[in-house]
């Protein structure tokens, strides 16, 4: 698989990681380190979760709220490693659940934000075909938010009835 540059995901992460000084080829630990790297990949990520729009409520100036999003990418840079994120994403590029979609047995709830970035709503109808083919017993609910990745968690009420009534169904089917 490739990115939106054509690029595979894990070799534009190496990139990134390889034009920081420090890398060294990724035996930094004794070089001070890619906090600051990781710190600016922390923040774009946080931004492309939507993690900026949801500080806007409890944060209205926008430096301040900037000021948040880069303190919460330096406690991330801190805590996490640079090699494990290259791992974690060949990982998930090389993971692929679509070959066992017929050992589903329970039924399911799948759930994405209009605005997710990650996981954009375009997924769902080619998802719930594969899962449908599969025999799996799927329901498919579009959560309308600004919030995009992080919405299923702050905008929770919102889809709490969809998942009331799949609930309710799984219920009815004893």
């Amino acid at each position: 698989p490739k990115d939106r540059e054509g690029q595979p995901p894990v070799e534009r992460l190496r990139a990134l990681f390889a034009a920081d000084p420090g890398w060294n080829d990724g035996r930094y630990y004794d070089r001070g380190g890619i906090a600051d790297t990781m710190k600016q990949l922390r923040v774009r990520t946080l931004k492309q979760y939507g993690a900026e729009t949801q500080l806007e409520a409890s944060i209205p100036d926008a430096a301040a709220r900037e000021a948040r999003l880069a303190q919460m990418a330096t406690e991330w840079a801190c805590e996490f490693d640079a090699n494990s994120m290259l791992v974690l994403r060949q990982a998930m590029v090389g993971f692929d659940t679509e070959k066992d979609f017929a050992k589903i047995k329970a039924k399911l709830l799948y759930v994405l934000s209009s605005t997710d970035a990650l996981f954009p709503p375009s997924l769902a109808p080619d998802v719930m075909a594969k899962l449908r083919a599969a025999g799996v017993d799927a329901s498919y609910f579009e959560l309308e938010s600004k919030h995009g990745h992080l919405a299923l968690n702050v905008d929770a009420r919102k889809w709490t009835p969809a998942l009331r009534a799949f609930l309710q169904r799984l219920g009815a089917n004893r």
